[in-house]
């Protein structure tokens, strides 16, 4: 009688257990934009949170940022500051974005630039918690424009860069001129100087 007493103890333990909501994870998170300049040298990767909120999503430390074309991958050292919200954001870019006046402060700055392959690639979050894969066609390297998609879905859109971190901090990367434009507007001064004849 006392084992079978115990027994049901046990299982009426393990199954209030099982049913509690976890309340310490990672596995919410969502690539929602992707961005790289032509060059690979500005990049940012941007995480997007559902809109209910489910539990504790700031434990990131230990986890990976990994792409498969050249073979880069990231771990997370420490985790988020404080709980997510729902639809919050968390940024990860690489050096060259953090050198940037004026955009949103990373929440992860990566090791190098050109993290990812601006000729397609496929960047996956948590082993496999969540993947998104863009060929070189559907990447914008315009400077201007990024790849975005909504909680959920895998399909890309193209919109204005708009990196969001986890502060709540918005902004745009504005793309630097060309030579072309540097060197039109280096000889807008000479023209003006020129005597007519």
């Amino acid at each position: 009688m006392r084992n079978r007493v115990r027994a049901g103890v046990v299982a009426g333990v393990l199954v209030g257990l099982w049913a509690l909501p976890a309340r310490a994870s990672f596995h919410e998170w969502r690539v929602s934009e992707v961005y790289s300049n032509a060059g690979g040298t500005v990049q940012f990767i941007e995480f997007l949170q559902p809109s209910s909120e489910f539990d504790d999503e700031r434990f990131l430390a230990g986890q990976t940022l990994t792409e498969s074309a050249l073979g880069h991958s990231f771990s997370f050292a420490s985790n988020l500051p404080s709980t997510p919200g729902a639809n919050s954001h968390f940024l990860v870019a690489t050096p060259g974005y953090a050198a940037l006046a004026g955009v949103p402060q990373a929440d992860y700055v990566l090791p190098a630039n050109n993290f990812f392959s601006t000729a397609g690639d496929t960047i996956t979050f948590a082993s496999f918690v969540d993947t998104a894969t863009f060929t070189g066609a559907q990447l914008p390297t315009n400077g201007v424009n990024s790849l975005n998609r909504d909680y959920g879905v895998s399909a890309f859109t193209v919109a204005r860069n708009s990196p969001t971190n986890f502060a709540g901090q918005t902004g745009s990367v504005v793309p630097e001129p060309s030579a072309a434009a540097l060197a039109l507007l280096g000889l807008v001064p000479l023209l003006r100087r020129r005597p007519r004849s």
